[in-house]
């Protein structure tokens, strides 16, 4: 089995780096399938049966998809789609057979990978099953008529590690400004950042230039370096966006929260505010020069209400691009 970084930020071999976007919409087509399958019957007193999925549910079924992708090999995901028999219940189509089981899996249903006789080969069926760490709640009929499930945009998963939290409780803060931002996809904050680098496509690579600037500047400093880069994705790829600059302030006032509650050190917080010049100049023109231009200040402390992050003290955490 190979050897993965441990930095969520910057996997260099995960299957999702080599994914097609045709693939994440197979596996979460899948994935929906199965929830309906298993969780939406006929007999349902509420409607489920009939309700169409609500646009989040597709939000929540395309980021558990891509946080499981970055969580195995490509070769492991190339071994899968050769080996498994594609079933006509599921199209036909390998990926979608595996959304389902991604989600049959995350619900707890106590079948997934290791009932596919074709999948133990090696271990492979175990590896697959090892990546699924999501856990939800099944599909719920919402006011509005649709099929939803609880935290559609993840914003209250637990988290396990300093950056984990930081970026949470940025989406949070983002989220209450009413700017929605998904997890893992296009519009995420680390798409964003990896779109605003003249060569996004360098930072999977741990050799690169890029990400070798990110990991002497967390040399000098006290932030590890997964804090260092979870404040870089946040302060560029807010610039990126062209998020408001009360909403950018609010992002600093909660990381200030969470600087005053040990999570984060003072200089992962000045990270956010103003990114070093080593890496603004790794940005495409327009981006350096909304960085360069935009001047963000620190909170009052005393204005600074920290909320308690979802942060557990363990190994791992549940953050990909």
């Amino acid at each position: 089995m190979e050897t993965r970084k441990t930095s969520e930020f910057f996997r260099a071999t995960s299957a999702l780096d080599s994914v097609t976007d045709g693939d994440v919409q197979a596996m979460a087509e899948g994935f929906l399938q199965a929830a309906a399958f298993a969780d939406c019957s006929a007999d349902d007193e509420d409607g489920l049966e009939d309700a169409e999925w609500a646009e989040g549910a597709f939000v929540l079924a395309k980021d558990t998809v891509r946080n499981w992708l970055d969580r195995i090999s490509l070769a492991d995901y190339k071994a899968a789609t050769e080996r498994l028999t594609p079933h006509a219940d599921m199209g036909n189509d390998v990926r979608r057979a595996i959304g389902g089981d991604i989600y049959y899996e995350a619900a707890d249903h106590g079948v997934g990978f290791m009932d596919r006789p074709e999948l133990e080969e090696g271990g492979l069926a175990e590896r697959m099953s090892k990546a699924q760490r999501e856990r939800i709640e099944p599909p719920f009929l919402g006011d509005d008529g649709h099929r939803h499930f609880s935290d559609e945009y993840r914003l209250f998963r637990i988290q396990t590690t300093a950056s984990g939290s930081l970026v949470e409780q940025v989406r949070r803060s983002l989220n209450r400004d009413g700017i929605m931002l998904s997890a893992t996809g296009p519009d995420s904050l680390k798409a964003s950042f990896v779109d605003a680098l003249e060569n996004g496509a360098r930072l999977a690579d741990v050799h690169s230039p890029e990400y070798q600037a990110i990991a002497r500047l967390a040399a000098s400093s006290n932030a590890p370096i997964d804090d260092v880069a979870a404040a870089l994705t946040i302060s560029v790829a807010m610039a990126a966006k062209d998020v408001p600059m009360p909403a950018q302030e609010n992002v600093l006032l909660v990381a200030k929260g969470l600087e005053m509650l040990h999570v984060i050190s003072p200089e992962t917080v000045e990270l956010i505010r103003s990114p070093p010049e080593g890496i603004v100049s790794l940005l495409k023109p327009d981006v350096q020069a909304t960085v360069r231009g935009r001047t963000l200040k620190l909170p009052d402390v005393e204005k600074a209400e920290p909320e308690t992050p979802a942060l557990k003290n363990a190994p791992d955490a549940s953050l990909s691009r």
